[in-house]
C-alpha cells in the first residue's frame, strides 16, 4: 500500500489542483504496480493502493469539531444497496480511502491514542516563535516520547529553521498575492457589474421613453378621430378651437383632410 502524505500551512486558491496533480502522478508512477496472478494463473500487472492523509491548517466549513476524518470505500450492489465485502486489487488500484487531518479542531480532543499523537500539533500550544510548540513528554504516553524528542531535535537543526524561515516568506508572499488578485478581481466585478447596472437603467428609460411616445401618439390620434367626428356633425372648426383651446389651423387642417 502507498501512503501519500500532504500538508496545507495556508490556504491557497489552487491547494486542490496541486492535491489533484500530486495524486495523478502516483496513479501514473510506473514504481508503483506489482505483478499477480488471476484465478488462470496469468500474470497482470495491478496498481499498488493508494491511501492519501492530508494535514489542513484550516478547517473545512461543517468539520470544525471534527479532528480526524476518514474516507473510506464502501463497495454495494446498486440495486440492492447490500454491502459487498469481497475485495478485488481492480477496485483497489483505481480507487482510493483516506484521511483528513484538521488541525485547527484538535483543541481539547484526546478521546482516542490517534488524536492524542496528533495534539502533539494543536496550535494552540504555539509559542511565540511561531515554530514552536511548547510540548511537554510527560503530558504524553511514553509511546509518543520519541516522536515528540525527534521533533525537538529536527527544530535545533539550523537548516531546518532556515527552511521554515523561508517557507513562511515565501507562504506570506503568495498570500499576499493572492489576497491583491481578489481584491483586483472584486474590483473588476463591481465595476462590470455598476457598467451592467447602468446599461441596465439605460434600457429602462429608453424603454419607458418609448411607451411614452407611443402613448402620446395615442392619445393624439384619439384627439384627431374625436376632432374629425365633431367637424363631421356640423360643428364648425372656430367652435372646436375654442372649446378644446386648439390652434385654429391644425384643426382646419384635419378639416381639410
Amino acid at each position: 500500500e502507498l501512503i501519500i502524505i500532504e500538508v496545507q500551512k495556508s490556504k491557497l486558491y489552487g491547494d486542490i489542483m496541486r492535491f489533484r496533480r500530486y495524486l495523478g502522478k502516483q496513479y501514473m508512477n510506473e514504481s508503483y504496480y506489482k505483478d499477480i496472478k488471476d484465478k488462470k494463473g496469468k500474470t497482470i500487472k495491478m496498481g499498488v493502493p493508494i491511501y492519501a492523509i492530508y494535514f489542513l491548517g484550516t478547517t473545512l466549513d461543517g468539520y470544525e469539531n471534527h479532528p480526524v476524518v476518514r474516507i473510506k470505500m464502501e463497495i454495494s450492489d446498486n440495486v440492492t444497496g447490500a454491502k459487498i465485502e469481497k475485495e478485488d486489487g481492480f477496485i483497489k488500484s483505481l480507487y482510493h480511502e483516506g484521511t483528513i487531518v484538521n488541525i485547527s479542531a484538535l483543541k481539547g480532543k484526546r478521546r482516542e491514542d490517534l488524536e492524542i499523537l496528533l495534539s502533539i500539533f494543536d496550535q494552540e500550544n504555539r509559542t511565540d516563535d511561531m515554530h514552536i510548540l511548547n510540548i511537554k513528554e510527560q503530558d504524553f504516553p511514553s509511546q509518543f516520547h520519541p516522536i515528540i524528542r525527534r521533533l525537538k531535535k529536527a527544530v535545533e537543526v539550523k537548516e531546518v529553521r532556515d527552511v521554515m524561515d523561508i517557507e513562511d516568506d515565501f507562504v506570506k508572499e503568495i498570500n499576499e498575492y493572492e489576497h491583491r488578485v481578489l481584491r483586483q478581481t472584486a474590483l473588476f466585478e463591481e465595476e462590470r457589474r455598476q457598467k451592467e447596472e447602468a446599461q441596465r437603467k439605460q434600457e429602462e428609460a429608453q424603454l419607458k421613453q418609448e411607451e411614452a411616445q407611443r402613448k402620446q401618439e395615442e392619445a393624439q390620434r384619439k384627439q384627431e378621430e374625436a376632432i374629425k367626428l365633431l367637424l363631421k356633425s356640423g360643428v364648425s372648426p372656430e367652435n372646436i378651437s375654442e372649446k378644446l383651446d386648439l390652434p385654429l389651423d391644425y384643426v382646419l387642417m384635419l378639416f381639410n383632410r
